[in-house]
């Protein structure tokens, strides 16, 4: 049996395989001319873009024989809303009415479009015994991206598995062993970064910071040293990053204002073992933070 993720990403799809011992069969990285970071809804009906990217997928795989025919998709985070939203209640028909009024204030005229998931927030360990102490964070995708997303696939001869985002597939390189300590799990896009609080198992906290191009570093270091103001990250004794290229400028701009706590890029190979016969070793230790959602998401 093969287990295949598929990450599409900015203007990369990124494929990983592994086998039925779970040991890395397939790891690789191609370009595309359509930019995940935007709307793709937009490519609904345009079959030429639709097939030229399914014959990428396709080629990928061929190009090792790799018979998948299910495949756990990570998509851009961009192609989300998210909110924390405030609730009396963890109650999940009463969530219900909470997240229908939180998208119709951002989406009056469409909020019917969407489709909504949800996370408990545990805000502080005493959250569950105060009324109106909880929150949940709500992710939302429009329903034209998912039939986008489903025609892609089935040209692809690919059963969709399951939908996530970058962050959230990474939190599962965690979930078996989570241990006691609270972490700081982070992942770099090329305008944004987001990054999660955790708990053992139990969410935090979720936030971003979207960057421009002409003050990166000016924003980077602020929203660095603002961590310092949210209670949760008091706790943080581990920060993972992972992401595009500048993850590793992004751990060392970390590390000169939190050098009390442990900061490393996440690599696969302490997740995952390679199989015999897989050779991109090398890819993996020198960039593995890129295919590290990948590799969550096959956990």
């Amino acid at each position: 049996m093969i287990n295949t993720s598929i990450n599409l990403t900015q203007k990369k799809i990124r494929i990983l395989c592994t086998d039925a011992k779970n040991e890395i069969i397939f790891l690789k990285e191609e370009e595309s001319n359509v930019d995940f970071s935007e709307d793709v809804s937009i490519y609904g009906s345009n079959f030429e873009i639709i097939n030229e990217l399914a014959e990428i997928i396709s080629n990928a795989l061929k190009s090792e024989n790799i018979p998948a025919l299910n495949a756990r998709l990570i998509l851009d985070v961009n192609q989300f809303f998210i909110n924390s939203v405030p609730v009396e209640t963890f109650d999940a028909e009463s969530l219900k009415s909470y997240i229908i009024w939180d998208i119709s204030n951002f989406y009056p005229d469409i909020y019917k479009n969407f489709i909504v998931n949800y996370h408990k927030i545990i805000s502080s360990s005493e959250a569950q015994d105060i009324l109106g102490d909880y929150r949940i964070l709500t992710i939302s995708i429009r329903n034209n991206c998912i039939n986008f997303i489903n025609e892609l696939f089935r040209r692809c001869n690919l059963t969709i598995e399951k939908i996530d985002i970058d962050l959230f597939a990474l939190n599962n390189l965690f979930k078996t062993n989570p241990g006691a300590d609270s972490k700081l799990i982070m992942n770099c896009y090329k305008n944004r970064i987001d990054y999660l609080i955790m708990s053992g198992n139990s969410l935090l906290c979720y936030d971003y910071v979207y960057f421009k191009d002409n003050n990166f570093d000016i924003e980077l270091e602020n929203n660095i040293k603002r961590l310092n103001s949210r209670k949760e990250f008091e706790r943080v004794k581990n920060i993972y990053i992972s992401g595009e290229d500048y993850s590793e400028y992004v751990l060392n701009e970390i590390k000169k204002f939190y050098g009390n706590k442990e900061i490393s890029i996440i690599n696969p190979l302490n997740f995952l073992k390679p199989g015999e016969n897989f050779v991109n070793k090398d890819v993996l230790n020198n960039s593995g933070y890129k295919f590290a959602s990948v590799a969550g998401a096959l956990i």
